[in-house]
């Protein structure tokens, strides 16, 4: 199945607390858009288990957008060959013409290694066989509602869905 977007973030809730309204513009401008959460986010200090992927659940649904969970380990997710391959065989699945994921002011590990990993799956992508990676659009959490649009030939800061390399709403 192919989607407008797909989201890739470390937790289920990094990508409606980073760009909930981008989504929401997203879909009400009728894109598909796939969320992929790394990691469930269990253990959380804040809520009883389950708890977090319940709240992704009923998020998804508001937003209007689909999500799937690869189910790495919270709080070790790591750059590996192994989900860089995993991550670049999703994006060749779903062929998606923007690609949304964690920029560069990271905090927490899992959002800094969640950085390298799509840049070294769309790598991966580009490499193989002249497969295109859609251009990716990081946001940082140091910034909301900025989103910095990168591809071989741009980069600039942008308000979302407001550039040249953003689809338009």
């Amino acid at each position: 199945m192919s989607y407008d977007a797909l989201v890739i973030a470390a937790h289920p809730d990094d990508a409606e607390t980073q760009m909930g309204g981008t989504l929401a513009k997203l879909t009400d401008a009728g894109q598909r858009v796939l969320l992929i959460d790394l990691t469930d986010g269990e253990p959380t200090e804040f809520a009883e288990r389950g708890a977090r992927a319940k709240q992704a659940h009923e998020a998804a649904r508001n937003l209007e957008v689909e999500r799937c969970t690869l189910g790495l380990r919270d709080r070790l997710l790591q750059d590996t060959p192994d989900v860089r391959l995993e991550l670049a065989r999703i994006i060749r699945q779903h062929r998606p013409r923007w690609l949304y994921s964690t920029g560069e002011a990271c905090v927490h590990p899992d959002h800094a290694a969640t950085v390298g990993l799509v840049r070294a799956a769309c790598s991966s992508l580009d490499s193989a066989n002249g497969s295109n990676c859609p251009a990716v659009q990081p946001w940082s959490s140091r910034s909301p509602g900025l989103c910095r649009a990168c591809s071989s030939r741009t980069a600039r800061w942008s308000r979302p869905g407001r550039t040249s390399a953003s689809p338009s709403m």
